[in-house]
């Protein structure tokens, strides 16, 4: 049983915080090492990125980084559910589908995949920043 003070949480409506809101405690380690920039949410860093390149720029810093794989995370994901709704699909047609259609259809599934992470609207960047943001803010604290 999940229980905070006393009061089981689990299905509890109201205990879910907003996607892009940071959880209590977050950002701390950063706070903690002398940081004083001010926090951010997840859709401000994510405006900040940009959108194309298979790396994430050298000059990024931890959270930035963090929400950029965050972002090529949740775009990896969609592409692979694109590619499985794709497949349950059955063939049909007086015509197979040629080798060249199969491409487009993937090309046109991970252009459509990024465009929908970009967005911010699914919300799986968003949740696997936040809890890992205390995480790349103490890693950042030990590399210097």
């Amino acid at each position: 049983m999940d229980a905070v003070d006393g009061v089981n949480t689990i299905g509890a409506p109201g205990n879910v915080p907003p996607v892009g809101a940071r959880p209590a405690g977050a950002g701390k380690p950063a706070e903690a090492a002398g940081s004083q920039r001010p926090a951010k949410t997840f859709q401000q860093v994510l405006a900040s990125l940009p959108n194309t390149g298979d790396r994430p720029p050298d000059h990024l810093g931890a959270e930035e980084r963090l929400a950029w794989a965050a972002r090529e995370m949740e775009a990896f994901f969609l592409q692979e559910m694109w590619k499985a709704m794709r497949r349950s699909l059955p063939e049909t047609g007086l015509f197979p589908r040629s080798p060249g259609s199969k491409m487009f259809d993937e090309m046109l599934d991970q252009e459509r995949s990024r465009l929908m992470a970009s967005s911010g609207q699914l919300g799986l960047a968003a949740l696997v920043y936040e809890r890992m943001l205390p995480h790349a803010a103490a890693a950042e604290g030990r590399e210097r």
